[in-house]
């Protein structure tokens, strides 16, 4: 009973306010095996490229919340809700980590788009 009450009170949440998204995602990845023979030496080598647009990465520890407070450095199992304010939309690509997450814009939108983020720490 202790380790559930611990675990459901343990749950931090933040309101971040006004955050400018000019990143967007791209199209797929491209990966890469190299072979590279040097004087009877080979070595193997792998590449990973993005396609097209430039996803954003946002560390945790530089978002603000709505009292100006930083967030940590790391939480524990986060979850991005993002709030839109406008008709452009925004989302996050992949799975956050303890210490960032990638989000994107709409690739129709003519620039950078303000939303409100929601951040949740689901804890282990």
């Amino acid at each position: 009973m202790i380790p559930a009450f611990l675990t459901l009170s343990g749950m931090r949440v933040w309101y971040v306010p006004e955050v400018q998204v000019w990143g967007t995602e791209s199209w797929g990845g491209l990966d890469m095996l190299m072979v590279e023979d040097s004087n009877g030496q080979r070595s193997l080598m792998y590449h990973s490229v993005d396609i097209g647009g430039s996803t954003q990465e946002m560390r945790f520890s530089e978002l603000r919340d709505f009292r100006g407070n930083s967030l940590p450095e790391s939480i524990t199992n986060p979850r991005i809700v993002v709030c839109p304010r406008s008709a452009s939309a925004a989302f996050p690509v992949g799975h956050a980590s303890n210490r960032s997450f990638k989000i994107a814009r709409d690739l129709v939108a003519s620039g950078p788009v303000t939303v409100d983020l929601l951040v949740l720490e689901m804890g282990e």
